[in-house]
């Protein structure tokens, strides 16, 4: 254990802070502190502005249809294959 790891378990307790994430996974190193796992499940949270918005409905789009996100991905690094092309053209013009 970390050095960080136990100033940061000393200010919890300091605190008042009753439970504390060690980390996913199941590492035995971790039942000393207690045999009991909890499972926790995953939320999104979203900023209110219309970027955060954007930002929600293409990661929402890109999670349920996984073949969108390997075409966009492939578009990608078409289009960065594009733009290292057209820098090396300007560098050569000059």
């Amino acid at each position: 254990m970390t050095t960080l790891m136990c100033e940061c378990f000393k200010w919890a307790i300091e605190s008042g802070v009753k439970v504390v994430n060690l980390s996913k996974g199941r590492d035995p190193s971790k039942l000393r502190w207690r045999g009991r796992e909890v499972m926790f499940h995953d939320a999104l949270l979203m900023s209110p502005t219309r970027r955060g918005r954007l930002i929600s409905r293409a990661y929402d789009l890109l999670s349920r249809r996984p073949d969108i996100f390997v075409r966009l991905t492939e578009l990608l690094a078409v289009i960065g294959g594009l733009m290292d092309l057209m820098r090396l053209e300007a560098i050569a013009f000059w």
